[in-house]
């Protein structure tokens, strides 16, 4: 069968053989999707394997829309429950995948450290499972586990500051009539895959923009532009004095800040010919007057 997408990953290999006080290695792989399945093929070898997510694991959170059963909590009867669930396995086993992407994450109670993991996607469920991907991904339940209301095309995640300066998780789900948002704290990273799957809150927000939806790339501070551009009725400001208020920031501190709250570009295909680009914001932030003026998810077309 022709591959859809593929990318390339990391994967532990036991390496005992040629020295066994070395362990497991690191090697590189490719990860293949397929129209209904994904696997990956180890380059070393060549050596194949199927991929497979694991159990969602932990119970469900307060108010989280399941897309798998979202009337399982009110279903008594044992019969019905199991035929909700072969039918749950029925629509996983044909559910789409999606190319995994690699983010870092912060390590609680280690301050500047980052732990990298791979966003795993297949039809309504993404998990958050460890860097190095491992060889049976179904074999442990993920770090965390997202369910979304409609399928997306593409996962696309990036660590943001909250109010209290909190680091989040958000992840951002382009579909076919708009994007879906979830943000969730990275307590589940202090855990090391032992432990619930979910985080203690959630945030979620949809936008519906009429039509399909794609990820373009990172980049852009347009939500600071705007402002001052909304303040000052000036022309476009330099990096510089979009910082003016912290005078005694380096120019690298500023471009290092800059790098660290942008956005995301996306695509909208509202007709045959009508093709759009809007911008999702970056992280929170708060003007002169402490009123917060625009925070992660806003979006300009």
């Amino acid at each position: 069968m022709p591959p859809r997408n593929l990318t390339f990953i990391q994967q532990p290999v036991a390496d005992k053989i040629r020295n066994p006080l070395e362990g497991e290695s690191i090697h590189l792989s490719l990860f293949v999707v397929f129209d209904k399945k994904a696997g990956w093929i180890r380059l070393a070898d060549s050596v194949v394997g199927k991929v497979e997510l694991g159990k969602d694991g932990g119970p469900q959170p307060p108010g989280l829309l399941y897309s798998r059963d979202a009337f399982s909590s009110t279903i008594s009867s044992g019969s019905i429950r199991r035929r909700s669930k072969l039918s749950f396995e029925i629509r996983d086993s044909m559910a789409t995948w999606i190319a995994p992407v690699r983010c870092e994450l912060p390590v609680l109670g280690q301050p500047g450290l980052t732990q990298p993991v791979y966003i795993l996607t297949c039809g309504k469920r993404t998990h958050v499972v460890p860097c190095p991907l491992p060889i049976e991904t179904s074999a442990s339940p993920p770090l965390h586990a997202v369910f979304w209301k409609s399928h997306p095309k593409f996962v696309s995640p990036r660590v943001i500051l909250s109010e209290n300066d909190h680091q989040l998780l958000q992840l951002i789900a382009f579909g076919e009539n708009g994007i879906e948002i979830q943000e969730m704290g990275v307590s589940f990273m202090s855990i090391k895959g032992k432990g619930q799957a979910f985080p203690d809150e959630l945030i979620r927000a949809e936008e519906n923009l009429g039509g399909d939806t794609g990820f373009l790339s990172l980049g852009g501070n347009w939500d600071r532009l705007y402002q001052i551009l909304s303040w000052k009725r000036e022309p476009m400001p330099s990096a510089a004095s979009i910082f003016s208020a912290d005078s005694d920031m380096d120019t690298p501190d500023i471009l290092e800040r800059l790098k660290r709250e942008e956005g995301i570009y996306g695509w909208c295909r509202k007709g045959l010919q009508d093709w759009r680009i809007f911008w999702i914001g970056g992280n929170q932030w708060v003007n002169n007057s402490g009123e917060e003026s625009v925070c992660s998810g806003d979006i300009y077309g």
